[in-house]
């Protein structure tokens, strides 16, 4: 489990764009699974994936630990981009996801 407050430049925010941030290393997909189970939490009660949040709310969150672990991150983020295509005003590039 993984518990976070909430500052200013979140209040307002989307809890789903905040746990983002928050957890960086971790999946779209597994975000918004632990909407689907019931498993994040504000203030103890349980919310979906819009939620507004406000400054000072205490955010839980339950993700297995496998999909916190630095080799998940590195799982992740293997691979290298590469040009499919480049010319004087386009560049297309495939990239793994979560590499920005």
């Amino acid at each position: 489990m993984r518990e976070f407050s909430v500052t200013l430049p979140y209040d307002r925010k989307r809890i789903d764009s905040f746990l983002f941030d928050m957890i960086p290393n971790v999946n779209a997909s597994v975000i918004y699974k632990a909407f689907r189970k019931r498993s994040v939490r504000v203030n103890g009660k349980r919310v979906k994936e819009s939620y507004l949040l406000s400054q000072g709310d205490k955010v839980q969150v339950f993700i297995p630990e496998e999909y916190l672990s630095d080799g998940a991150a590195e799982e992740q983020g293997k691979g290298t981009p590469q040009v499919i295509y480049d010319d004087d005003y386009i560049l297309i590039v495939s990239k793994p996801q979560g590499m920005p």
